[in-house]
């Protein structure tokens, strides 16, 4: 695949320097977090919060339903030397912790790939892992988001080289999906990816141009993923249907309602699976930075307060080092603070 250095370059500075004023910003508080830069939900309830210390440091934060940690956890270095600096999080079918790591050297080399955990926090192993040299032409994926299917499939967005890689359960590749392959395919700065199992359906946003695409998502018999694009929705701006840096995304595949984390306008959009927009909402304050959408059980209520397919949407709060909790419709349920 070809790419243009001078362009690819422009873009990572600019969205690692948003994120970066950020991260100078945020320090560790009365909360417990640092900067939550992704958040991801358990079958029994149970959170995990990736959780940025410092420019070049992450942990993985485990909480309970009732907002107490129940572990933190990080990967020994992928190589001696290396940092680590951990984005979107998820959790596979089995419980095992996926997220998007990457690193760097104080010469300047880059490390990226995809670290897995088991449920209580023991290292399993790194997927897709490639190191770049200072002097190559050839940059990091920057591989920032990431969903996981009820196969065990994981999918990860390369926001440098805007493609999406798949690859299965045991950490083997099985499609780079990008411009050459797929019709349609098209993004300045790849987001987020989601992908809703119930439907076969798949999202990808677009950072910069700051649009919603959904794909028709099949698997082959042979194995072979296929995409073919249903529509695009928005276009980057500050009104109604439009986005302003759009990166986080989440399926509610009850209803197939699709979150989006608007980061610039501080707001989350919810769009019906037409694309229609149903829903816009944020919590009680007037500063927050989404850096991180779930969908899960909320088992934190009394068992008589809960029923069967009642959903919760998690925002991981990336300047006020909070998790906020919401209803698929938008009304606000609770501030997490993390202790």
């Amino acid at each position: 695949m070809r790419h243009n250095f001078f362009w690819s370059t422009i873009r990572i500075v600019l969205g690692c320097a948003f994120c970066a004023c950020l991260l100078v910003a945020c320090r560790p508080g009365e909360a417990g977090l640092s900067h939550p830069t992704g958040v991801a939900t358990a079958a029994d309830g149970s959170l995990y919060v990736m959780d940025h210390i410092d420019l070049k440091h992450s942990r993985v934060v485990h909480i309970s339903a009732q907002s107490k940690i129940l572990d933190t956890f990080q990967p020994e270095d992928p190589k001696p030397g290396l940092v680590s600096a951990g984005w979107d999080i998820a959790v596979g079918p089995t419980g095992n912790v996926y997220y998007c790591n990457q690193v760097s050297n104080d010469d300047r080399t880059v490390h990226d790939g995809l670290m897995s955990f088991s449920p209580g926090g023991e290292f399993l192993t790194e997927i897709g892992a490639a190191d770049y040299a200072v002097d190559s032409s050839e940059l990091s994926a920057i591989p920032y988001n990431l969903d996981v299917d009820n196969r065990g499939w994981i999918y990860v967005a390369d926001f440098n080289y805007n493609q999406l890689r798949v690859f299965n359960s045991q950490g083997q590749l099985l499609a780079q999906l990008n411009a050459d392959n797929v019709e349609g395919f098209k993004y300045s700065g790849i987001g987020d990816v989601a992908v809703d199992d119930r439907r076969d359906l798949l999202y990808l946003t677009d950072y910069f141009d700051g649009k919603l695409d959904q794909y028709r998502l099949s698997i082959q018999t042979d194995g072979t993923i296929q995409l073919k694009l249903q529509f695009s929705v928005g276009t980057f701006g500050h009104g109604p249907g439009e986005f302003s840096f759009p990166q986080y995304l989440t399926v509610d595949e009850v209803t197939g309602f699709i979150y989006v984390g608007d980061m610039g306008n501080r707001r989350i959009l919810a769009l019906d699976p037409g694309g229609n927009f149903v829903a816009e909402f944020s919590p009680p304050v007037d500063e927050w930075q989404v850096l991180g959408l779930a969908i899960g059980a909320d088992t934190s209520y009394p068992a008589d307060t809960q029923h069967p397919g009642d959903q919760t949407i998690y925002a991981a709060d990336a300047l006020n080092r909070v998790i906020w909790a919401f209803r698929p419709d938008g009304q606000f349920l609770r501030k997490i603070e993390v202790h």
